[in-house]
């Protein structure tokens, strides 16, 4: 398990605790279609943005991994949905994703990055792009 007493979360990002990361980690089981790449999976909720409803859980593994999802307040039937994004270490999180986010959260309108920017640095599929 990953030590993420050394991890700053920067605006928008705040870490969780109880009893709101067992909330989130419900919610998403409870919006979960049977072919969403979490199905089944145990996951744990360490984070959220505080402008939107995404949320980083911790995928449990092997391998360890994570993933931020969108999540949507409704049960899904399509496996796009809610969308998700996975990174192979809370590293990797940090570096790709926190990072611009916290940028595009401080910049004036019209300098941010970019959705299709995220898409490319971000490893692994994006579901709900399409």
């Amino acid at each position: 398990m990953s030590d993420l007493s050394n991890v700053v979360f920067t605006v928008p990002w705040h870490a969780l605790e109880q009893p709101r990361a067992e909330v989130l980690a419900k919610e998403l089981c409870r919006e979960l279609s049977s072919d969403h790449v979490l199905s089944g999976q145990t996951v744990v909720a360490i984070a959220a943005r505080q402008d939107c409803d995404d949320v980083l859980f911790r995928v449990e593994g092997p391998p360890e991994r994570y993933a931020i999802v969108h999540l949507t307040g409704n049960r899904e039937v399509s496996h796009k949905w809610p969308a998700t994004k996975f990174f192979d270490s809370l590293d990797q999180f940090v570096e790709v994703r926190m990072r611009f986010d916290t940028e595009e959260f401080h910049d004036p309108p019209g300098e941010h990055f970019s959705s299709e920017f995220l898409r490319r640095h971000a490893p692994d599929q994006y579901y709900g792009s399409s």
